[in-house]
This record gives structure tokens, sequence and C-alpha cells, in this order.
């Protein structure tokens, strides 16, 4: 359903909603997966040794692998609730992609009808719905009802109250969620008119507007006085729907619907159409069927993957690391010892005395010259030197 309130410009709201309209936070899953594999290329690289830096990166691949698998599983593609209203035609594709879906189920808390379009062709005729609502708004306080609606339909609100109030008219899910946090910004809301009191029908408040473009619209209306504003409000819409005409219907008045995603039903569009009520106490569920091939290989195949190609780098790293210091070390052993060999060397023990040799025996004289003879051979050696 799509109805709920809040707090005026307190933000809140969605109060007796279940749909959750807020605007969200500025960090996503998205932005933590990227915030995971940034640390863990970083933390990868570092490391004591090899073994540390592979255990590491092992370690950073489990974790983005495991968390990113439950942020798609369970987020991109996980249980969905689909935004509707009494009388809506609206298609679902939220949650839903054939490559990760092999079909999709369908709960509803109201008997609904689901269709298979070939393409999304409007109709050349109009429908025509009244819903009846009352209001009790609190002071500074706001209550919405939303609508699916089509280009090319027009909507007539009356609101008669017992009390002035403020009937906004808010153009999709963004827009609401910042008119929620700031009632007064102008750019949020495309249309506002001041609600009388009356005590007649034929005294209410008229509010008209064109849809120009295919969106989810709110009218949300509000009250700024000192006391609570008690209202009865009247849509009528005059609603551009879907061609049926060359549809598939695959649920008629049903609660549960299960629809498959084979070749032939991937290319069209799945359309569920809410019958009239004045009642907007409904839920409707969608959940993707997943395809358990497609999330192994992705999320368990390819991590492997990286994390095989990244040890075998660090493995071939560690190998031309040994090699090259095997390699220097050899060439350092050769200069070292880059002498001639020690053979023909012969080595004399200091406790060894060599005697000298004597002189041939021919040249020993028995006894030693006279001083004149001495004195000749000195005088004649002096001459030829």
């Amino acid at each position: 359903m799509v109805h709920g309130g809040g707090s005026c410009s307190g933000g809140g709201g969605g109060g007796s909603s279940v749909y959750s309209y807020g605007s969200g936070t500025d960090c996503d899953c998205d932005d933590w997966i990227d915030v995971l594999l940034c640390l863990g290329l970083c933390c990868g690289c570092k490391g004591k040794n090899h073994v540390h830096r592979i255990f590491r990166i092992w370690t950073w691949i489990f974790i983005f692998a495991f968390i990113s698998s439950m942020s798609v599983a369970f987020g991109g593609f996980g249980p969905t609730n689909v935004p509707a209203s009494p009388s809506d035609m609206i298609p679902i594709t939220r949650g839903l992609h054939f490559s990760f879906c092999e079909g999709v189920a369908i709960d509803t808390t109201i008997p609904i009808s689901t269709y298979l379009l070939p393409s999304s062709t409007l109709a050349s005729t109009k429908a025509n719905y009244s819903i009846n609502q009352t209001a009790l708004v609190g002071v500074d306080r706001y209550e919405y009802w939303g609508f699916y609606l089509l280009s090319g339909s027009t909507i007539e609100l009356h609101v008669c109250g017992d009390n002035r109030g403020d009937m906004y008219i808010i153009q999709g899910e963004g827009h609401f969620g910042s008119w929620k946090e700031d009632n007064y910004d102008t750019w949020t809301y495309i249309k506002t008119v001041k609600t009388r009191p009356c005590f007649r029908n034929q005294d209410a408040t008229k509010l008209q507007y064109n849809i120009t473009s295919t969106d989810e619209y709110y009218f949300v209306l509000t009250n700024h006085n000192h006391w609570p504003l008690s209202a009865r409000i009247t849509f009528m819409l005059n609603r551009t729907v879907y061609d049926l005409k060359h549809s598939t219907r695959i649920c008629n008045n049903s609660k549960h619907c299960h629809i498959d995603f084979s070749e032939e039903n991937k290319s069209k569009t799945i359309i569920v159409y809410v019958p009239e009520s004045d009642d907007f106490d409904f839920n409707i569920k969608t959940a993707c069927l997943r395809r358990t091939e497609v999330f192994i290989y992705i999320f368990m195949v390819i991590p492997l993957v990286m994390g095989f190609l990244a040890t075998g780098y660090f493995v071939c790293i560690r190998c031309r690391a040994n090699l090259l210091a095997k390699s220097t070390g050899q060439q350092n052993s050769r200069a070292l010892t880059s002498f001639p060999p020690s053979r023909g060397y012969r080595t004399i023990r200091n406790d060894v005395r060599l005697e000298p040799s004597a002189p041939p025996s021919g040249n020993i004289s028995a006894d030693p010259p006279s001083y004149n003879e001495a004195t000749k051979r000195s005088t004649i050696t002096g001459l030829f030197s």
C-alpha cells in the first residue's frame, strides 16, 4: 500500500505504511563493496613475507565474495515490497533480472491479477475510478496517499474538512523523501492548494491535475493548525491503462502467483492489476527465484580464479627472487676465489732448515788465495766493470 503519515517538517513518515519512502543514506552497498575491495588490495600487498601476503589476499577475497553475494542475493535481488494502491496497474521490475532470476513469486494480502505483456502499449480508452477516504490529521502532522499513474491520466481531488489544511501533489519517491525533510521546499512538490472548511460535499475544495509522465504520485494533506483536522477525501481517477489485448494472464484474482522467466517470457513485461477498492491496507511482495548456477559462477568460481592467479603471481615472484639470489651468490664466490691454482707451490715448514748446496767440486781450491792474488782479481774485475 502507499498510505501513511508523519510529522510536518520533521522527516519520519510512513507510520501507517509498510513501504518505506525515506530518501536513504549517502553510502549504499556499492560504496561499501568499493571500500572493501580497496582495503583488500592495499592490505594484501603488504606482509612480512609472500606466504603472509597470500594468506591476506585469500582472506579478503573470501570477505569480498561473501559480502557482495549477500548484498546481491538479499539486497538487489531480495524480497521487495511493491508500492501499489487500489486501481493501480503497475509493472513489476524492481529486484528482478532475467540473468539472476529464473522466475518471480508474487504474494499479496488481497486477490490481484497478473499479466505478461509483449510490449508496454497503452490502451486508447481510459478507465474511471472513484476512491473515498477519511483522515484525522493531528497537529503539525500529515497524511498521504499514493497512486501509480500512467502518462495521460487525470486525477481530481475533493477535500472536505472541518478546518483549513494544505494539500500537496508530489511526483516521485525521491521528491517525496525530500519533502518530508522540509515541507516548505518549493521544488519538492508540483502543486499545492489550501483547503477550506466545509460542511457539505458541494463546498469541498477541488484540485485537478493532468499527468504528463508515468510515475508514482503522492497526495499529502497537512495540518498546521493548533487543533486536529478531520477530512473526507474523494479521489476521482480517469486512468490511462495498458492494452491487454495481446497479453497473457498468468494469475486471475489470486493471492499467490508464480511466473517463470523462460526464453519466451524474458522480454515481456509483468503487469500487476490491483482491483478498485477503498481499502489501502494491503501488501504486495515479490521474490526473485535465483539462478543458483549464476551465483556460484560469479561469487565462487571467479573469486577462486582471482585467488589462484594472485597466488601464482606471488609464487613466481618468490621463485625469481630465489634464482636471482642464487646467481648473485655464485658470482661473488667466483670473484673471491679467482687466484692461480695452488699446485706447483711447496709449503716449507718453519722447523725445516735447508742447508746451502756446495759449489761444484771442480771449482773448489784446496787453499784460499793469497793477498796479492785477491788484489789482482779485484783490480781486473773493476776495470771490466
